[in-house]
């Protein structure tokens, strides 16, 4: 009965781990916002922490393209 109860416990303990991590895993992706795919799929436009950043659709380095305290 010990051994049933310390287990339930673990599985417990873990599954708020789980849960708390998915939380702030969600908080920290909200800042990248509003994606765009341009017309010829080449370039990607999206918003992040306010301002507009542009990336090659295959990868690579992000270029910001505006700087402003207020949101873009």
């Amino acid at each position: 009965m010990r051994l049933k109860t310390t287990v339930s416990g673990a599985v417990c303990f873990v599954a708020v781990l789980v849960a708390a991590g998915t939380v702030v895993a969600s908080e920290t992706a909200l800042w990248l916002r509003y994606p765009e795919i341009s017309p010829g799929g080449e370039t990607i436009v999206f918003s992040y922490r306010g301002d507009l950043w542009r990336v090659p659709s295959a990868g690579g380095q992000a270029i910001q393209l505006t700087v402003h305290e207020a949101h873009e």
